[in-house]
């Protein structure tokens, strides 16, 4: 009987409960110790193909590979690799690429200290545990499985929460069992707590494919998506609908879209927790698109401000000069001849109309 064969011997069928941990223990799928089904067996470093569907090979930065390849120049290689072989005399990798990464680091040092090739170059060849005859299904369950144990706590929430609904989803797909199941076997394999693992499948199996398409292209937060979890597939319709309207209303103004997004889900997770007038809240969703009101530019402000200042200053200088002039004619009108009143104020007035033009002027610059 094959490896996975076995496991699907242990998890159960409907509600059936799972077998003891000691029990569960001899059906690891992927750990770094020869497996039965499997053989340790050496393999040209340069036969090794990364997987194609592993989805935390954007995670490995070169710094991480670079001392993790320091490590193993020191230690050597502490665990295994897992590998399936392929017909063609390639081997897929299954479980660890950063090692493999760490590894052709190494070789390549080695091969920049040696250009010639005389030397036995020792990272040419690595010890990996090695599968024979899987399918792909098979390989897919065994590459999540072994990431969601050695890395499922490290990776960013779209990375576990796609890894988790793929492993669960081929779980039921080669074993012929309910997602019930599949759950229970899933929580008996991983460091995550009990919680960690219900917000988890609790996504995968609650929410309709559109809004785990807002999720996972960036739309709304793994958070943000949680708090949905409680609305009907037909409520969750509703909200679907008000994020596209919403979306097609910010005319890819990103800023403005995400407040929408933000306003809308925030309001239908308040709804999600409501008992009594949640469709009225829901029915309320698209009320939540205010368009903003758009503010003159800065510039066109600081100009009306200057204009503005400058007329009240123009006002202030008319108003005191004409108080000035006729001060000065009533005060010295009495002892003037009349062609001298005259001259007086023509003068007087001649000053208030050049003040006014020069304001006037100033006004009209700007």
């Amino acid at each position: 009987m094959g490896k996975l064969d076995k496991l699907k011997s242990q998890i159960p069928q409907g509600s059936q409960e799972l077998s003891t941990k000691n029990h569960l223990a001899k059906t690891e799928i992927a750990m770094s110790f020869q497996n039965e089904g499997t053989e340790l067996t050496r393999i040209l470093l340069r036969n090794i193909e990364f997987n194609p569907h592993n989805l935390w090979s954007c995670n490995d930065d070169d710094e991480s590979i670079q001392q993790l390849a320091d490590a193993i120049e020191r230690n050597g290689l502490l665990h295994n690799i897992v590998v399936s072989q392929r017909e063609d005399g390639t081997f897929m990798l299954l479980s660890g690429e950063r090692r493999v990464k760490a590894l052709r680091l190494l070789q390549k040092r080695e091969q920049e200290s040696d250009p010639t090739g005389q030397k036995a170059h020792k990272w040419d060849r690595v010890q990996a545990q090695t599968y024979t005859g899987l399918d792909e299904l098979s390989e897919l369950i065994i590459l999540d499985e072994a990431n969601i144990m050695v890395r499922g706590l490290s990776g960013d929430a779209k990375t576990i929460q796609a890894c988790i609904s793929r492993y669960l989803d081929n779980l039921q797909a080669k074993f012929q069992v309910d997602r019930r199941a599949a759950e229970a076997y899933f929580k008996s394999r991983t460091q995550m707590t009990d919680s960690t693992v219900q917000r988890y499948t609790q996504f995968d199996k609650s929410l309709i494919d559109d809004v785990k398409e807002f999720f996972q292209n960036g739309t709304i937060s793994h958070a943000q998506a949680l708090s949905l979890c409680p609305l009907e597939p037909s409520e969750q319709v509703l909200y679907v609908n008000a994020i596209n309207k919403a979306i097609q209303m910010s005319n890819g103004d990103k800023a403005l879209e995400h407040t929408y997004v933000t306003r809308i889900t925030d309001r239908a997770a308040q709804a999600a927790r409501m008992t009594n007038g949640r469709e009225d809240e829901l029915a309320r969703l698209e009320d939540a698109i205010i368009p903003p009101v758009h503010a003159k530019p800065a510039g066109d402000v600081a100009v009306r401000t200057q204009k503005a200042t400058l007329i009240r200053k123009y006002e202030k200088v008319t108003f005191d000069l004409s108080k000035i002039t006729s001060s000065t004619w009533s005060i010295s009108s009495g002892s003037l001849s009349t062609s001298e009143r005259s001259a007086r104020k023509m003068d007087s007035s001649s000053a208030v109309v050049n003040w006014s033009s020069l304001a006037y002027f100033l006004f009209a610059m700007l």
